[in-house]
Order: C-alpha cells, then structure tokens, then sequence
C-alpha cells in the first residue's frame, strides 16, 4: 500500500489548481492535509461535483484509494480513477455528467456502473472486466 500523499496550498500551486479550489482548500487546510481528508472535505462541502474531487486524485496520481468509502451521489464533470484498486464495497455516483475513466483498474466483485455517464466510458486495460455491465441506457463510446 503507498503511503498517503500530504496536499498542500505549494502542491496545488505546482499543479496549477484553479485560485477558486486553491482558496478553498486554505481556508480549509491552512497547514495542508492528507489527500483523503481533502477529498472527505471536498465531498462535505459539495465541491466534489465541481470536478476538484477528480482533478485532485488524477493529478496526485493517487491509485491507492483503499480508504473510500463513499463517493458523491451525482459528479458533474468527469471521473478519473484510472490505476486504482477500486475497494470492496465501494459504490460509484449514480450520474456522472462527463466521462469515467476506470482503464487499468482492479473490478471488484459486485462494482455497479452507474446509471448516467454522460460522456465516454473508458475500461481498458481493467482487471476482471467481465464483472462489470454496462447500463442499458448507456449510448456513448466505451473502450476496452
């Protein structure tokens, strides 16, 4: 297991987050955070629907996300969770406005696929790709 990666106020500055979510997170976090506190904070604060909750994994190049528990409802924009082990239990929002990226990842037993993505669905390179379905009402581009 990786070890957790310490976010801060530098951090995003390096990776040139927006000054809106660089704002948010010092009010927040003025001493910085580890990822999984910014990303429960983000998801408390309702921002993981602005995209900042997969910008920041995507950008951390945070594959170890074993301690989620619990993603947003609904997410706007895209979701990257390209390479990660996805955990047991885990569920994923039931609308995702943009695309879902899950290429490279581990599918565990029981990963339901949400009902709404409103852009593409990428699975390549997934581990147990046969676990998944796709939703019926699912009309954009999958690849595998």
């Amino acid at each position: 297991m990786e070890s957790e990666k310490t976010i801060t106020a530098r951090w995003l500055d390096k990776h040139d987050a927006c000054r809106n979510g660089v704002n948010w997170f010092v009010s927040k976090f003025p001493d910085g955070a580890l990822i999984s506190e910014v990303l429960v904070g983000l998801s408390c604060d309702s921002k993981a629907d602005s995209g900042w909750f997969s910008w920041l994994i995507s950008r951390a190049k945070h594959t170890d996300i074993s301690w989620v528990t619990k993603l947003p409802e609904s997410i706007g924009g895209s979701l990257d969770l390209s390479g990660c082990t996805i955990p047991d239990g885990l569920k994923l929002p039931e609308s995702i406005g943009g695309s879902l990226d899950l290429s490279g990842c581990t599918i565990p037993d029981g990963l339901k696929l949400p009902e709404s993505i409103g852009g593409s669905l990428d699975l390549s390179g997934c581990k147990n790709r046969k676990k998944l379905k796709i939703p019926t009402k699912f009309k954009g581009k999958v690849r595998e």
